[in-house]
């Protein structure tokens, strides 16, 4: 049971404000679980299979990262430069073949 003062500071501004970045950091702590499976995948496949980087799969150079189109399926990865990828991620404009 919560307080008079606890309820008139969870309807302030001030505590509205707090609960939006509870729930901002909920949201984002659970996207990065997801982020941070696929990357230990990706190392365990590194460590154990002769797994080399392949240059950008649209502009072809030759400092890539993985890209995983489908968190579902964590060894389906395309070979991305950072600008490439971040165009898949809808954080800069694209006219990408790639973008699903």
């Amino acid at each position: 049971m919560q307080s008079k003062s606890q309820i008139k500071y969870n309807n302030s501004l001030k505590g509205i404000q707090r609960n939006i970045r509870y729930e901002q950091s909920k949201k984002y702590k659970s996207l990065r679980k997801e982020y941070n499976k696929l990357h230990h995948y990706i190392n365990l496949f590194r460590q154990y299979h002769n797994f080399v980087m392949e240059n950008c799969a649209i502009c072809g150079s030759n400092k890539t990262e993985c890209h995983h189109p489908n968190t579902k399926l964590p060894l389906h990865i395309y070979f991305l430069c950072r600008k490439h990828h971040l165009e898949q991620h809808g954080m800069i404009e694209s006219s990408s073949i790639l973008k699903e």
